[in-house]
């Protein structure tokens, strides 16, 4: 039998397993070195899919150019990809393929295996004699075997999209290389970049083939220990087929075997071709004897040390010649279908999805390639970007073809064997005819208002003061002061019929260091106010800001303290208590202690600033700044300490603490002056005129900083972990989705262009699609349609939809997600899959929805994130995170009802986001290095005077190894954290904490929110600490679940050098509530965002 044909014929018959490219020599090329072929096909390994079915080895994107693998091999100017991180980069399961594994094509009807004890003498010394024996049936014309008597191991990169980008920008030049330098014959679509592998320490293979009405084949594979193997024949037969099989054993603890391997195919355009290897190109069909070959022929079939023979050479019945691979096919068939594209660059997922989503056929061997290659081509949306074609999404559905079994599959007692199956019977029982959906309505952001009688029930302190009694020639009086604070109670008494009652008003003289700290006292202390009635703290008035004294943590290059200036401040030092100002870390303590009693339904509203410098003359135009600059040498008493200590601007053990103890409006960055004109202030004046004439019950805070008009010279700000609830009183909003601004830019000929403010730090990827809006009503009929070309840190450059009919956009115009793009957010085992036909039901419905997410659903032999399994009338979560098996973290504490289908489905979804978000990362890592994350105990000391908890660093630096291991005890310390950049520029932080066992995301920090000049949250060259210091963010304390010995959180870190909105990031768990664990000069850039991952691995004490 010609060996040519048995390799073909192996690999087309083992496609559809969809475990990827079936290698026929799993072994390495003996020319490498003894450590290489030790290790064997890596990830990121660039190289030759060759006409006898191994792989050539070129170089290593993740290795440099002088290491002994890549020396002398990759080509000019080789920059290689950051290096993988074994823990977070790749997802691995070790037991993948257990011992004693048979992989067949259906044809082989029966598999026997028996282990069997002495077959033959053991060959290595020490081995326990004794091994397996696998018998085979073979009835139809052809077959295929691989066995793995010890099982295999699979590792999967998990930033498949950063070797798509490496590979698009590398493409032509790897192929002029390796064709032009190198001389080698490289067809297009032999250039293979590899993500994923599937090794083992042992295999054997065959491939054979027979005339038709041959009687049937048994076969038996022996292994005869762990140190060799043989394949041998049970039973003669006529010699008129032929039989081609090799086999292999090395060392156990040497998984160098590649028996399948997943990566990228790149193809050429025709043109293109001819003119990277200077010669003329034949037209050939995509199928057939006649196409020609995308391999390299090697000149060693069989020169990699395994045992191979072959049984009769006789030319097998079906035709097995076309010898491209998949990838290879759907690239051509893409070039062909996109005639602007040069290059195609096909995943083997974007084949493999065809093989998942299939019911096995009868004879399905002899037609494959056209079956589902075809079925992949016509069922894959591409999209091309400066030339290179790539599969944006793969549809789910079935070709259509003849089930094994002829029952008739029904809705009650349904008889699937498959997730495929299931899927298929979902889809031909929901809807004979896919749903076309064009516009869904979407259910708006909720925000519950209280009630009239509840909202009556606001208390409220407000503070204006013009005069200062030591105002003079360092610093003016205001004018504008007393008239807003007068003006704010007018609303609230007014407006939203406020009792006076429930007023506390200072004014200049009233409103003395003491008189405001008293006010403070007395709110928390008035029995009138209820837990979480409303509660609006005003102050408009001078501020301003000191240097803070060294052991101070306040995390910038200029280490400020920020505060409001009463009617009795001197503005010079003094050691007179009374004349102080009122600092930052003394307001955070009041709140600190009001929130204590009263809840956090705090709303703070400062018209001031903390800095008198001005763009404008104010003596000029009557402009006044409500900030005074104070002189260089002023200190701050030290005994103010003890208003609220630096070290802690939160208290211990609280939840109401720093950012979370009230929302605060601002007039203006922390850089900027709050200004008063004509008596008022701008800020004051806009904000109650809004108020005025919106529906506050419907105004979240975020809203309100969006809906100001825009102001001379300042930028209001929103501050606080409650920022998304409605104004004044009301509840948390429920999640929604985002709605991104779209820009509009026309050039000098008319011709237009359009941006996304959204981009790779949301998650948005190259080919999701966008509804355009002309208003921020989700319901609103969309404009049009555009999707993503390209995309970038913050942004992302937008297109009309192909076919599309191009619309005006007005501005300002928003967009919401219609499409998710080329991404998978998760893929979910089920078993067994006849239990979920409800679940799969209810995920076709939501697949017509816009913004659905991209599941993939699989049988447990495939690799996935999430296990879904049956055990009684629950269903377990079991989690594969390699992380959380090596800690003994293997299933979710908590389980859902086998019959509560939309509860199963609600546990998949937020599983979905909740890994999309954990996973994804910038690629290019443009901070790595930069921002640096500590994590530290807290101690605590109790300051009576003020009656809080303050807290220090009490230990070094927590995370090792990008790793964070903590021994829980029943009294456990506080923790804290503290980011450090030695980058030059201010950046943007959100902190999230992912908590695998419950599937809930926790914001721990936000920035600052403004419509257009947000503060930064880390200072170029600074710092932002948490949980102790001026972050303002409450201690962390990390325990156990009752029951449970081990858990594993994630702490998230995003950085960006401009602001963005993630708050959809942060989810409840979907097991309900209760579920939640934790206690609480200028440098001109581009627009860049990073990422710090570490994990937190928890166990008991023993």
């Amino acid at each position: 039998m010609n060996a040519g044909h048995a390799h073909a014929r192996y690999r087309e018959l083992l496609y559809q397993h969809g475990h990827g490219y079936p290698f026929w020599i799993p072994e390495t090329n003996d020319a490498l070195s003894k450590e290489q072929k030790a290790e064997g096909v890596r990830l990121g390994d660039v190289g030759i899919l060759t006409d006898d079915g191994g792989f050539e080895y070129l170089w290593n994107v993740h290795l440099p150019a002088d290491h002994p693998y890549n020396k002398s091999r990759v080509p000019p100017n080789f920059t290689p990809l950051e290096a993988l991180n074994e823990t977070l980069d790749v997802r691995r399961i070790d037991a993948f393929y257990p011992e004693n594994t048979a992989i067949s094509s259906s044809s082989v009807k029966k598999c026997e295996i028996k282990l069997e004890a002495q077959l033959q003498p053991a060959i290595v010394a020490g081995v326990v004699s004794g091994g397996a024996s696998f018998e085979f049936s073979a009835e139809g014309n052809s077959g295929a075997i691989l066995t793995l008597p010890r099982g295999g191991v699979r590792a999967d990169a998990v930033k498949r999209n950063l070797y798509q980008k490496y590979a698009a920008a590398h493409a032509e030049s790897w192929y002029r290389y390796i064709n032009q330098e190198l001389q080698l014959d490289v067809q297009s679509g032999a250039l293979y970049l590899v993500t994923g592998t599937d090794k083992c320490s042992s295999w054997g293979v065959a491939s054979f083939a027979k005339p038709r009405g041959s009687s049937s084949l048994t076969l038996k594979f022996v292994t005869s220990s762990i140190a060799n193997t043989d394949l041998s024949v049970k039973n003669s037969w006529t010699a008129d087929f032929g039989l081609e099989h090799r086999a292999k054993v090395v060392d156990a603890s040497e998984l160098s075997q590649c028996v399948f391997a997943r990566g990228f195919v790149i193809s050429v355009r025709d043109h293109l071709w001819a003119q990277i290897c200077g010669m003329s190109v034949r037209t050939t069909s995509l199928y057939g004897a006649n196409s020609r070959s995308s391999f390299v022929s090697s000149s060693r079939p069989f020169s990699r040390g395994a045992d191979s023979s072959s049984i009769v050479d006789v030319q097998p019945s079906p035709d097995y010649s076309p010898k491209k691979n998949p990838g290879a096919l759907l690239g051509e068939e893409f070039l062909r279908s996109n005639e602007d594209a040069l290059f195609a660059i096909v995943h083997d997922e974007d084949w493999i999805e065809s093989t998942r989503n299939r019911l096995r056929t009868r004879d399905l061997e002899s037609s494959f390639l056209e079956n589902f290659i075809g079925h992949a081509a016509a069922h894959s949306r591409t999209a091309v970007v400066n030339g290179i074609c790539t599969v944006v999404e793969t549809d789910v559905v079935t070709p259509s073809v003849t089930p094994v079994s002829d029952v008739p599959l029904a809705w009650d007692d349904v008889k699937v064997a498959t997730v495929a199956e299931a899927l298929l019977h979902v889809q031909q029982h929901v809807s004979s005819q896919p749903t076309q959906v064009t516009h869904t309505a979407i259910a708006q952001p909720e925000v519950v208002p209280a009630s009239p009688d509840v909202r009556s029930r606001l208390f409220a302190l407000i503070i204006g003061i013009n005069v200062h009694e030591h105002a003079g020639s360092t610093f003016h009086n205001l004018k504008g002061a007393v008239a807003d604070a007068d003006d704010m109670c007018d609303f609230l008494t007014s407006t939203l019929a406020v009792d006076p009652s429930h007023i506390r008003n200072l004014r200049d003289h009233q409103a003395t260091r003491d008189g405001i700290i008293d006010a403070f006292a007395a709110l928390t202390s008035d029995d009138r106010i209820h837990r979480d009635d409303a509660i609006v703290i005003f102050y408009a008035g001078h501020g301003s800001q000191a240097a803070a004294p060294s052991d101070w943590e306040t995390g910038g290059r200029d280490a400020r303290i920020e505060m409001i200036i009463p009617h009795n401040f001197f503005p010079a030092t003094t050691s007179n208590r009374k004349q102080q100002g009122i600092l930052d870390i003394t307001l955070s303590a009041l709140l600190t202690k009001l929130a204590e009693q009263k809840g956090d339904n705090i709303t703070v509203i400062l018209d001031s600033c903390h800095s008198g410098s001005s763009t404008r003359d104010p003596l000029e135009i009557g402009v006044l700044s409500r900030g005074i600059t104070l002189p260089d040498n002023y200190t701050i008493l030290p005994s103010l300490e003890d208003d609220g200590s630096r070290h802690a601007t939160v208290a211990f053990g609280h939840e109401s603490s720093g950012l979370s103890s009230h929302v605060l409006l601002a007039a203006c960055s922390r850089m900027e002056s709050a200004q008063e004109c004509n008596g008022r202030g701008f800020f004051t004046q806009a904000l109650l005129t809004l108020l005025r004439d919106a529906n506050v019950r419907n105004m979240t805070y975020r809203a309100v900083i969006e809906e100001l008009p825009e102001l001379p010279f300042q930028h209001p700000q929103c501050e606080g972990k409650n920022s998304a609830r409605a104004l004044f009183d009301g509840k948390a909003p429920g999640r929604s989705l985002a709605l991104y601004p779209v820009k509009v830019t026309k050039t000098a000929d008319e011709v237009k262009s359009f941006s996304l403010g959204g981009g790779q730090i949301q998650g948005i990827t190259e080919g999701a699609e966008f509804d355009v809006l002309a208003t921020r009503d989700f319901n609103a009929q969309p404009l049009c349609r555009l999707v993503v070309t390209v995309t970038h840190a913050c942004s992302a450059d937008l297109a009309p939809v192909p076919g599309s009919v191009e619309h005006d956009i007005p501005q300002p115009a928003w967009a919401l997600q219609a499409t998710v793009g080329k991404r998978v957010d998760l893929v979910v085992a089920l078993s067994p899959a006849h239990a979920f036909l409800n679940v799969l039901k209810i995920a076709a419905e939501m697949n017509q929805r816009p913004n659905h997410h991209a599941i993939r659903f699989v049988d447990p032999d495939v690799m996935h994130e999430l296990e879904l399994h049956v055990d009684g009338d629950r269903v377990l979560v079991i989690v594969a995170d390699r992380l959380c098996t090596d800690a003994g973290l293997t299933q979710l504490p908590n389980t859902v009802s086998v019959n509560d289908a939309p509860a199963v489905y609600a546990v998949i979804e937020a599983a979905a986001d909740f890994f999309f978000h954990l996973r994804r990362s910038n690629p290019a890592a443009p901070l790595a290095g930069k921002v640096i994350l500590e994590a530290f105990e807290l101690q605590a000391r109790y300051d009576a005077k003020r009656d809080v908890f303050t807290v220090t660093p009490s230990s070094s630096n927590l995370v090792t190894g990008g790793l964070m291991q903590l021994a829980i005890s029943k009294e456990g310390p506080m923790y804290g954290f503290k980011l450090t950049s030695s980058w030059p520029c201010d950046l943007y932080v959100w902190v999230f904490m992912f908590d695998v066992s419950n599937l809930s995301v926790v914001t721990l920090y936000k920035p600052t929110f403004s419509k257009t000049h947000p503060d930064p949250s880390l200072p170029g060259r600074g710092s932002l600490t948490l949980g102790y210091g001026s972050g303002g963010v409450e201690p962390r304390e990390f325990f156990l679940r009752e029951g449970a010995d081990v858990d594993v959180e994630y702490l998230k870190v995003y950085v960006s050098s401009e602001a963005v909105d993630l708050s959809n990031i942060a989810q409840d768990s979907p097991f309900g509530p209760g579920q939640r664990k934790m206690m609480v000069r200028k440098v001109v850039q581009l627009p860049l965002w990073d990422t710090i991952l570490v994990p937190i691995v928890q166990k008991a004490v023993v």
